[in-house]
């Protein structure tokens, strides 16, 4: 650490033990026509450690005693953006990516030359908890003030370290437990796991309501359909990732869940009326902001409804990000961008343009993944625009002093370091597996349990992980079949191609009446047949019902999949493909455990 950071954190500690920063000033009562909106539920959140409790005080009597006044204490927050060049301060509302796995001139540049006030790390960036933890030291090694450390760990298929970790169920499945407690669990236990690993923010929880079953880019990474429900288990993720001392950053606000384009390859329109955004897809942002979330990233999509424009996305519209974020919905916390480098923005204009319009809007730090010629262009245009005066100094202090009072309050000051043990540990296995037990639904009971010991064919997407024999060309799920049946085959397709569904459809058919029960599991059949009419794997699913031989339907991704299934064919809902979401299901097929979960979302 340098001389420089050691008298810092002595001063930020000295502050903090006498209570000189505050927490996040409380939720304004909405406007009366829209209390019902947003009243909260009354289950009872955990208490987060980062949220102050109210105690009853008898009041003094008054007394003819002089109070002596308060020792003043100085706060860090005005020292740290007082000892800041506008240079400095603009670096510190960047969030920028990094070249690769090691510590190279790419990542010095960005955090040295550019200042910035973070780093956002993407699975190029993360080989291993061991590897990250080298990686990020030697970056907050050369960084003057701690550094902002963010990831997507979502859970399921969205996490960036892929290796050494708990693979957590994602959203949807933490919604079809019906129980929030376990949200809570999950995202504290994750948060412990980034804690050691050095990362101090989570690009989580999502909390757009998915209501659109065509939506490409958010479905699973949803808590589920329904306003409530969302918004209960995403204040509980909250709680859970705070308690654990890192950053909960809710996203995508005002909401992604109602669209059927994703925001990385175009601009998607929401058409709702302004009603139904303030009854549908602000309930949960407006839940976690009472729950006390530090942070809140946009959404680049166009909302007429709040804008009044149809081509605008909502990351550069000041009466979203500003109007209703701070000033109707009283969020003090810091607002991110999404990244600046998806089509929904650089459809219409530069990066570099976006982030400064972005800051007029209202937030406070520019998402820049790039890592190179992008990063120095959006760092340019900010300071261009604050020395020409178009962001004002005032403007700059104030989103810098809300990074700095994050970094203060989060401890970035403090020693960084933790136990690695945490990562992977058994005890989160075993919470990851209680979860994925807790979540796989049975939409249709009919024919299960399956019958052990007997001929079994499978057919799985090749996206399924492999079994533990490396090599021999089997999925986890048909691994786990294989140990329950007297003979039994696998079948894999590509649910990317519609000529090797097709191939499929001919051959799994005809071998179905050589076995004497068929599992079949489904990937975004629903997905790809609004995206492209393409109904392969409902055909195929049809031909197997009318062979004869009882079947299985398992919707591995998406429960909107089982709407298409055969009547008559058994239908599970698992909601992920991770290892433990995998053994769940065979486990409940072979009713070795009962299916407890229920749909988080309705099925048309």
């Amino acid at each position: 650490m340098t001389l420089l950071k050691r008298l810092l954190a002595v001063l930020v500690a000295g502050t903090l033990a006498a209570g000189c920063i505050p927490h996040p000033s409380p939720t304004p009562a909405p406007p009366a026509t829209l209390a019902a909106a947003a009243t909260p539920s009354s289950t009872a959140l955990p208490t987060a450690t980062t949220t102050a409790t109210a105690t009853a005080t008898a009041v003094p009597s008054p007394t003819a005693t002089a109070t002596p006044s308060p020792s003043f204490t100085p706060d860090p927050v005005a020292g740290l953006l007082a000892g800041l060049s506008l240079e400095e301060k603009v670096g510190q509302m960047l969030l920028v990516g990094i070249p690769g796995l090691s510590f190279d001139e790419g990542a010095r540049h960005a955090v040295s030359d550019l200042h910035a006030g973070g780093v956002t790390l993407l699975e190029r960036n993360a080989e291993s908890p061991e590897q990250l933890v080298g990686l990020l030291r030697q970056l907050q090694g050369v960084a003057r003030l701690p550094l902002f450390v963010a990831i997507n760990h979502e859970g399921g298929s969205i996490v960036r370290v892929q290796t050494g970790v708990t693979d957590f169920p994602n959203a949807m499945a933490l919604g079809a437990t019906g129980d929030p407690n376990l949200a809570y669990e999950v995202g504290r236990a994750g948060a412990d796991e980034l804690a050691a690993m050095g990362v101090n923010m989570n690009l989580a929880p999502v909390l757009d309501v998915n209501t659109e079953a065509a939506n490409p880019v958010i479905g699973w990474r949803a808590f589920g359909g329904l306003p409530e429900e969302v918004a209960q288990f995403g204040a509980y993720f909250v709680h859970g990732t705070q308690d654990a001392g890192v950053i909960a950053v809710a996203k995508h606000f005002p909401g992604h869940g109602g669209v059927s384009v994703d925001s990385h390859l175009a601009l998607p329109l929401v058409a709702a009326p302004a009603e139904q955004l303030w009854a549908v897809d602000l309930v949960p942002f407006r839940r976690a902001i009472a729950a006390g979330v530090s942070a809140i990233m946009s959404a680049h999509l166009a909302v007429p409804a709040l804008t009044g424009d149809p081509a605008l996305p909502a990351t550069l519209a000041p009466a979203v990000m500003t109007g209703l974020l701070r000033e109707q919905l009283g969020f003090r916390g810091l607002v991110i961008t999404d990244d600046l480098d998806m089509k929904g923005i650089t459809s219409q204009m530069s990066q570099a343009e976006a982030a400064v319009r972005a800051v007029e809007a209202g937030s406070d730090v520019v998402l820049v993944m790039g890592a190179g010629a992008s990063e120095d262009a959006t760092y340019a245009a900010l300071l261009d625009a604050a020395r020409s005066g178009r962001l004002s100094r005032a403007r700059i202090d104030d989103s810098v002093r809300r990074i700095l009072a994050l970094k203060v309050r989060y401890g970035l000051f403090g020693p960084p370091e933790r136990s690695l043990a945490v990562a992977g540990s058994p005890a989160h296995q075993a919470l990851a597996q209680r979860v994925a037990e807790a979540a796989v639904t049975a939409v249709n009971a009919q024919g299960l349990p399956l019958a052990a010991g007997r001929r079994t064919l499978v057919i799985s997407p090749q996206t399924l992980p492999a079994g533990s024999a490396a090599g021999d060309g089997w999925t986890l799920c048909g691994e786990e079949v294989r140990s329950r049946s007297a003979e039994c085959r696998e079948l894999l397709y590509n649910p990317a191609s519609p000529a090797d569904q097709a191939r499929l459809l001919a051959q799994a058919v005809a071998l179905a009446t050589e076995y004497d029960q068929v599992v079949l599991g489904l990937w975004d059949a629903d997905l790809q047949r609004s995206q492209r009419g393409d109904d392969t794997q409902f055909r195929l699913a049809e031909a197997l019902a009318a062979a004869g031989t009882p079947l299985a339907v398992v919707a591995w991704h998406l429960p909107y999949d089982l709407a298409g299934a055969p009547a008559g064919a058994a239908a599970l809902a698992a909601y992920g493909e991770t290892e433990a979401q995998v053994r769940a299901t065979v486990r409940v097929l072979f009713g070795e455990i009962p299916a407890q979960g229920r749909l988080p979302v309705p099925l048309g």
